[in-house]
């Protein structure tokens, strides 16, 4: 009955597909009404289509290479150790003191 309803009202851009559930993972095509190239053999259609870039995925990602990642870990051990050989720090560590410094000595 439905299938009669809509092949009395469906227009030119009008496309349905009817499936029965058969299971979970498991879907059969019944029959069409419409346009039928705009499914597939198994009566799926996309939805939306458009050809502009929607998701800008060229914006999301600009890390293009690992050299960029290898470069910024080699800064930043760089400046771990160089914050470590700092003396304020080395005398912290040895317990000489127990304030707070701002890493910087003027010796």
């Amino acid at each position: 009955m439905l299938r009669r309803l809509l092949r009395k009202t469906a227009r030119r851009n009008t496309a349905v597909a009817c499936h029965w559930i058969r299971g979970r993972d498991h879907s059969e095509l019944l029959w069409l009404v419409g346009d039928a190239r705009r499914f597939n053999a198994q009566g799926a259609a996309p939805t939306n289509t458009t050809e502009r870039d929607v998701l800008r995925s060229q914006d999301e990602n600009d890390w293009h290479t690992a050299d960029d990642i290898r470069l910024l870990a080699r800064m930043a051990a760089l400046f771990h150790d160089i914050g470590k050989a700092n003396p304020a720090f080395q005398k912290k560590l040895r317990g000489v003191t127990r304030e707070r410094s701002s890493g910087f000595t003027a010796e």
